[in-house]
């Protein structure tokens, strides 16, 4: 009996964190597992303790099983020296260093506010202290954590000379000497096949690269500037996809599919890069035709505002000439002005006033070449109103003058018969049916096509594979290589914390 007033001393189960072989005790243990990530780089998935055995009860095997942030999942088994692992924990996929996080898992079971056990009563016990008595008594509710680990401790020695004026003490059980294992190597956690997180980062990854590649696109299209280091945003864009949706799993298998993904957008966008500068360049020569056109008529509409002779003539000089040089209208061919007087004066108009749109003007080009070939048929007919040998001869002697060497005259008698033959037989019937009406202009859209429409008519054909070549290397350039590998390696790096 402990005398009233008398001090207690402290229970040897309240000092020792190492519980020695006993009666069943369950003691709490505070784990904080916490969350995988920047702050926290390691999660406890299981901790455990027990005795060793029965001949040495002192010493205490722990295991610990622990997940990385890399998301590779080890245990190990080992004997705790001073409350501490006796050697290095490192993650065997990434290298980390987990000897700290271990060692404190290791304290908080060790030295975590156990509950005292409550020991049975057996024959010459000693009573519980009041300490003892009210530490046992707790609830466990209050602790902080779930986790059990069972020990055991035995029950205390009793000293039979006891005296009357105080307790008798406890006789505290000698430690035996630990086992320090030798370093061992943590073992893997068995390959749990694809996790949800794992889809969800190569949905993420394909995301990115698609947004990646409209960056990079729509930089090109609204800049009119290629430069190749913009597509570096592709795999920053598809590592950081992968990262997020994953919940930063890091799986190297989840890094090579994310650069593959890359590596298939960089080519994609390169080739509509370069199919979208080849068609702007084609089609940049029709636009500037076209300029050019609008740009003449205007001057023509300016320079004949009553359409005579003399006017046309001087416009048609000066237009032949050099700004330095001095024009001749007399040298102007007379077919030349009667064509622009009937005929091309009024197409003019109709451009200089704006009444032919761009994407309109070379198939109504077409129609006045048709007016214009109307009119000299008509001219030419009248000509050679019977259609004799004479006139023919005449005839074909003055479009050789014209067509042949400057200051040439005609000359009739240069006009074989074969000639006045084939005239007769090919070329008068077709000026008549002209003249007549008889073949009047029919306008098909398929008679003629944009350099655009051409250019895609021939991507279709067998030869088209070699436009697609062209506006790839159009789109990327003839090196680039290095930036290719470096947008790959970026997504493989932040997707999987690659050194």
């Amino acid at each position: 009996m402990v005398p009233f007033g008398a001090p207690c001393k402290p229970h040897p189960f309240l000092r020792d964190p190492v519980m020695p072989k006993s009666p069943v005790a369950e003691i709490y243990m505070p784990t904080q597992p916490g969350v995988v990530g920047t702050n926290n780089p390691f999660l406890l998935l299981k901790a455990s303790s027990r005795h060793s055995s029965q001949a040495n009860p002192n010493t205490t095997n722990m295991d610990l099983k622990i997940q990385c942030h890399c998301g590779t999942k080890y245990k190990f088994e080992f004997q705790p020296v001073d409350g501490r692992v006796p050697f290095q924990v490192i993650c065997p996929t990434c290298g980390t260093d987990a000897t700290e996080f271990a060692n404190s898992r290791v304290q908080d079971m060790m030295g975590g506010a156990p509950a005292t056990p409550s020991i049975a009563a057996t024959t010459g016990a000693a009573p519980m202290s009041p300490a003892i008595s009210a530490a046992s008594s707790a609830p466990a509710t209050s602790l902080p954590s779930k986790l059990r680990v069972r020990s055991e401790a035995p029950a205390p020695a009793i000293h039979d000379d006891q005296s009357d004026g105080g307790a008798a003490p406890v006789a505290r059980p000698a430690r035996a000497p630990m086992f320090v294992p030798p370093p061992v190597t943590p073992l893997l956690e068995q390959n749990e096949g694809l996790s949800p997180r794992f889809f969800l980062g190569v949905l993420g990854g394909l995301l990115g690269v698609l947004v990646g590649c409209l960056v990079w696109y729509a930089f090109v299209h609204f800049t009119g500037k290629n430069f190749r280091i913009v597509a570096v945003v592709v795999g920053f864009a598809a590592g950081l996809g992968t990262k997020i949706f994953s919940k930063d799993l890091g799986k190297s298998e989840l890094g090579s599919i994310t650069g593959a993904f890359v590596l298939v957008g960089l080519i994609f966008t390169a080739y509509f890069i370069g199919r979208d500068r080849v068609h702007g360049y084609v089609g940049g020569f029709e636009t500037e035709i076209f300029k050019e056109e609008v740009a003449y008529a205007k001057r023509a509409v300016t320079a004949v505002p009553k359409g005579t002779e003399q006017e046309i003539r001087m416009f048609l000089a000066r237009e032949e000439v050099l700004d330095d040089e001095k024009p001749d209208p007399a040298g102007v061919d007379r077919d030349e002005v009667r064509l622009f007087r009937d005929v091309r004066l009024g197409h003019y108009k109709e451009l200089a006033a704006g009444k032919i749109p761009e994407k309109d003007y070379f198939k109504v080009m077409m129609r006045w070449e048709h007016e214009v070939s109307v009119a000299d048929a008509k001219h030419t007919l009248a000509l050679m109103p019977t259609g004799s040998d004479r006139e023919i001869r005449a005839y074909l002697a003055e479009q050789h003058a014209r067509f042949g060497e400057e200051g040439e005259k005609p000359n009739p008698n240069a006009i074989s018969k074969e000639e006045i033959a084939t005239f007769r037989t090919e070329a008068l019937p077709e000026l008549k049916a002209l003249a007549s009406g008889e073949r009047p202009f029919q306008e098909n859209t398929g008679d003629y096509k944009t350099a655009k429409e051409s250019l895609d008519e021939f991507e279709k054909s067998d030869e088209g594979g070699w436009a697609k070549f062209i506006y790839f290397f159009s789109g990327w350039g003839l090196g680039g290589l290095g930036i290719m590998v470096l947008t790959v390696g970026l997504a493989y790096k932040i997707c999987t914390h690659a050194d």
